[in-house]
């Protein structure tokens, strides 16, 4: 993807670029524009265009791409429970440093924020790999039969990029 070619951004202001769904957006802050994130295609891609105050932009950036995050996780979720026969649990979105995703005994998926800046098959394999835990809560060979299963891409390859990538997602506006 061209996520590859985006630098890491660990501040988040005017004229930073960030991943958002695997691909680089550029921060367009300009004190006339709304103060709600606008994803916009400019001349050189994909743009996030807002107002407010210019010292609050890495804050409402973080917040808009976590309310994202939650709205294209729970749609991934519902997708992967349909083909699992599963009831969609609850959803928490955190900001973990070390852990991607986890399943809980008490039936809550919680996946970090950040997850939104991947490609879409990386996401994707982290959340298949966290509803199969709704059905085998170990890493036996019963739940990666049951994982692949359920996800339609090569997860070995999406952990590979998480390996090579991970760290840099991590920085995102530390």
């Amino acid at each position: 993807t061209r996520f590859e070619t985006a630098p890491a951004a660990a501040r988040l202001g005017h004229g930073a670029i960030i991943a958002f769904v695997g691909e680089p957006h550029r921060i367009v802050w300009s004190d006339t524009n709304s103060r709600r994130v606008r994803r916009l295609e400019g001349f050189d891609g994909t743009e996030l265009h807002l107002g407010g105050p210019e010292e609050l932009v890495g804050q409402r950036i973080v917040r808009w791409m976590r309310d994202e995050a939650r709205s294209v996780f729970a749609s991934d979720i519902s997708e992967y429970c349909g083909k699992a026969g599963e009831i969609p649990p609850q959803l928490a979105i955190g900001d973990p440093r070390s852990r991607w995703g986890s399943c809980s005994s008490r039936g809550t998926i919680s996946l970090s924020w950040r997850l939104i800046m991947a490609p879409a098959n990386v996401r994707r394999s982290v959340i298949a790999h966290e509803v199969a835990h709704m059905r085998h809560m170990d890493h036996s060979q019963a739940f990666y039969a049951w994982f692949e299963e359920l996800f339609e891409g090569d997860h070995r390859s999406a952990d590979r990029w998480l390996k090579t990538h991970g760290t840099a997602l991590q920085l995102v506006g530390r």
